[in-house]
């Protein structure tokens, strides 16, 4: 047991830390996201080209079709999810929107494969839903300044409105993303 204990720690401060260190990023200067977004997948790119396909003398095991197709929709995905910070959507809220993924993926692989699950997943993706609707409905009601007029005030929830919805589209295509992943 002892002997898990500090790799739990190190993953979970590791991501604490890094959590606070984007989420000063995203508040100082939100299209510095992007540039993030673009440097991770560079740098993967290198690693997988260097490591993974050795300077391509490895045989791909997936067409490169299905490669760049499925890049392409990841890197757009990440983008969207960026710009959504440019909408007064808090960094809490969207990691815990972004959870909703499971939602979304339950529900396109019923109607787009077919697939079924036990009422107990259901249930439980159910009440995983309900406390991230909780979440947002609470992130949209705290966030007024009451210095603001009815005009700004609208504004802000209007572009509020925006970014949750965007993180709801890039929700939805990151879940047809992974069934797609799936089937390839």
């Amino acid at each position: 047991m002892s002997s898990a204990v500090a790799p739990i720690f190190g993953v979970l401060g590791s991501c604490m830390g890094c959590m606070i260190f984007v989420e000063n990023i995203a508040k100082q200067e939100p299209s510095a996201m992007n540039l993030m977004t673009f440097s991770t997948f560079l740098f993967i790119a290198a690693h997988g080209l260097i490591f993974t396909s050795k300077f391509f003398t490895v045989a791909n095991k997936i067409p490169l079709k299905g490669y760049v197709w499925t890049v392409s929709m990841f890197f757009t995905v990440n983008v969207v999810n960026n710009q959504a910070l440019n909408f007064h959507v808090p960094v809490p809220l969207h990691i815990i929107f972004r959870s909703g993924s499971l939602l979304a993926t339950l529900l396109l692989s019923v109607f787009l494969i077919g697939k079924s699950y036990s009422i107990r997943k259901y249930l439980s993706v159910f009440a995983i839903t309900l406390g991230i609707v909780v979440c947002t409905l609470a992130t949209s009601a705290q966030g007024g300044d009451s210095s603001l007029s009815y005009e700004e005030a609208s504004k802000h929830y209007k572009e509020w409105s925006i970014g949750i919805a965007m993180l709801t589209f890039a929700l939805l295509a990151s879940a047809y993303l992974a069934i797609c992943q799936q089937q390839m």
